[in-house]
């Protein structure tokens, strides 16, 4: 069963735009941003003006490949452009992870994909995924053909859903142009994490499933 979220969770987030501690790399951005100036109505001023002013200007700096960024706004920004596509919050993040994952494919995971098995895809793309992040650690272990599972320790649960909607939507469509066979991603939330942490954390448990030749 796919992750749903109205994206309400966010609404309880501390920090200001730019002071959180859970980043992801500025790659990230520039891929949201490349996907807006080319469909969303606006484009990027489009945007923009559906968010409060000091989440638009932090959306408006440029941002650097390599260097890391507050993730929360990119989320918010993501609940706000759902309506006006017409979309859940979440389906709009999954239509926006689907579109990245063929973008990744093409220019950075095309060898990959020609040279190792499925179940290897399966137990590498969370892991990759999550070194775009400053925080969380993803283990995961091929548990048989066509099945790799593992975890994610350290996922804020604001956060939860929408990475979980990330995850599963990119691994699903990666393995679909790797060949596998009807892939399926299960993410659910596991035990709570550290108390001593400013917002409520949790282990996310994985599981990639597909049919193996």
């Amino acid at each position: 069963m796919l992750l749903q979220s109205t994206g309400v969770e966010l609404d309880h987030w501390p920090w200001a735009p730019g002071e959180s501690p859970y980043q992801l790399k500025g790659l990230n951005y520039r891929g949201h941003l490349d996907w807006t100036t080319a469909h969303f109505p606006g484009g990027r001023e489009g945007m923009c003006q559906l968010l409060a002013p000091d989440m638009a200007a932090y959306l408006s700096q440029p941002f650097l490949a390599s260097s890391y960024y507050d993730l929360y706004p990119l989320c918010v920004a993501g609940r706000a452009m759902a309506p006006v596509m017409n979309l859940r919050f979440l389906d709009f993040v999954r239509m926006r992870s689907r579109w990245q994952a063929e973008v990744d494919v093409k220019q950075i995971y095309r060898m990959l994909l020609r040279i190792v098995s499925s179940e290897r895809v399966a137990q590498l793309m969370p892991k990759q995924i999550q070194q775009a992040f400053n925080f969380g650690e993803a283990k995961m272990q091929v548990v048989d053909k066509g099945h790799a599972s593992g975890t994610m320790a350290g996922m804020p649960l604001a956060i939860f859903p929408w990475w979980g909607a990330v995850v599963e939507t990119y691994v699903t469509h990666v393995l679909e142009m790797a060949g596998a066979q009807r892939p399926h991603v299960s993410i659910r939330r596991g035990p709570d994490g550290d108390r001593r942490s400013e917002v409520p954390v949790v282990t996310v448990e994985i599981d990639v499933f597909f049919l193996s030749a």
